[in-house]
């Protein structure tokens, strides 16, 4: 049988490799089945259309906001109009769609309301939504007002690294044994809740804790300002730069607690990372689904909660919450349910 020409769009072109690394992996693993691949690069106007010129069978949409929003409210007028025409016009040509819904809205939040609107036309002209949680079905069914017999289920793959070299977090940050570690990972962006959480953790007044954010910002009035409090407090820690993957071991490993404050989100590569490494999180509310074992949910905002929080990590009662475990699964059992779409 003649195997399918597949589509992976919009792919992600970083600083670090050619490619976001999740995407990276899920197309060699297509590939070692014996899939073609293209990487197909966004292109504005009538995105949808322009992924389908490209001679494939199957198309993969990935992060779809970028289609229909933009930072600033004219362009994402102008985006939008020319996307709902897009998806009103545009031909299948047989080619089977799947969106991979990695958030219901942008991380800052901005023009839910348009991009809620373009969201419901596209999920009702794609074959499939895939999710990466149970939990997620319900949730995406309600906010694009469809079926649940479209959105499919398939947990994100695994994170592998082709390198690896120790780093002590403690010399490279100075941070005394004496001090626990809390840990915000990944991309810096408004919408993540960092500033407020920084808002929070320093109305606690905690010393026994540091907050080491470890990740590049593009925004340079977000990055203006955790700079600002981390000068001014020795208890925040701000490494502006894209840490190079043959180090995220240890970055997980080295830390007490990886915190999540995001405000919207559905799924989180950063928290795939800590149950691959077995690091507990400490996360908003929005997560509760999501977490496992001995990871802590709570307001993070609320700098109560956050106290209690903390000191409950720091002197466990046994009540820590249990959630639901949430399985990883291998890339080749993400392959074999996707296969199951369109072969």
């Amino acid at each position: 049988m003649t195997k399918k020409d597949i589509g992976i769009y919009p792919w992600v072109e970083n600083e670090e490799e050619k490619g976001d690394t999740h995407q990276i992996l899920f197309k060699a693993e297509l590939q070692k089945k014996g899939y073609h691949v293209k990487k197909l690069i966004y292109k504005k106007g009538f995105p949808i259309s322009n992924a389908i010129n490209q001679q494939i069978d199957v198309l993969i949409l990935d992060w779809v906001h970028s289609f229909y929003t933009s930072p600033r409210f004219f362009f994402t007028v102008i985006k939008s109009i020319l996307g709902i025409i897009d998806l009103a016009t545009f031909d299948k040509k047989g080619i089977v769609i799947i969106w991979n819904m990695h958030n219901l809205s942008r991380h800052d939040g901005k023009y839910k309301v348009i991009e809620r609107f373009c969201f419901k036309y596209l999920a009702r002209k794609v074959n499939f939504i895939r999710v990466f949680d149970k939990s997620h079905v319900q949730k995406v069914a309600k906010y694009l007002n469809i079926g649940i017999e479209k959105i499919i289920f398939i947990p994100q793959g695994p994170y592998f690294f082709k390198e690896r070299t120790k780093v002590n977090l403690n010399d490279r940050y100075r941070i005394p044994t004496s001090k626990r570690i809390l840990l915000f990972f990944g991309n810096v962006r408004k919408g993540k809740g960092i500033m407020e959480f920084i808002k929070s953790f320093l109305e606690v007044k905690s010393e026994k804790w540091v907050l080491l954010i470890a990740g590049k910002s593009i925004e340079q009035d977000l990055s203006g300002g955790i700079k600002d409090h981390a000068n001014s407090n020795e208890n925040i820690i701000f490494d502006d730069r894209f840490i190079p993957d043959s180090e995220v071991e240890c970055y997980f490993q080295q830390t007490d607690r990886l915190v999540l404050p995001y405000i919207n989100t559905l799924n989180s590569g950063v928290l795939l990372l800590a149950k691959a490494f077995g690091t507990p999180v400490l996360a908003n509310e929005n997560f509760h689904e999501l977490v496992s074992g001995n990871d802590m949910v709570g307001d993070l905002f609320d700098p109560r909660v956050l106290s209690q929080l903390l000191d409950l990590i720091s002197f466990p009662t046994g009540k820590e919450a249990i959630f639901s475990n949430n399985t990883i699964y291998s890339w080749e059992e993400v392959i074999s349910d996707f296969e199951k779409l369109f072969n």
